[in-house]
């Protein structure tokens, strides 16, 4: 029975890395302007995978597509932050027009 959970333990850890590698690469090629194919390089292979040869990477279709996912992400969030600020903007200009008594 231990066995077993340190065996699901081990699984869960395994998913984590691969979750954190995927979106450690796609952050590097975003903010380097490196292609999605810079995961296929046999150099950058090499050095992700020196000391760690089971180091999860990710192929560029898989790049691509997190890449797309988070620009979608953060367009949205940016669409709110400015919605946000505009309402700020209006309810300001519409309090000040407002006289004390």
């Amino acid at each position: 029975m231990r066995k077993q959970g340190m065996v699901s333990l081990w699984l869960n850890s395994d998913v984590s890395n691969a979750c954190c590698c995927r979106s450690e690469i796609v952050r590097w090629v975003l903010e380097s302007l490196r292609p999605f194919d810079v995961v296929k390089d046999r150099g950058f292979q090499s050095l992700m995978k020196t000391g760690r040869p089971e180091y999860y990477l990710p192929s560029p279709l898989t790049v691509s597509c997190d890449v797309r996912l988070v620009f979608a992400r953060t367009r949205k969030h940016v669409a709110k932050m400015l919605q946000v600020s505009l309402y700020y903007i209006k309810y300001t200009r519409i309090n000040q027009n407002i006289p004390q008594i």
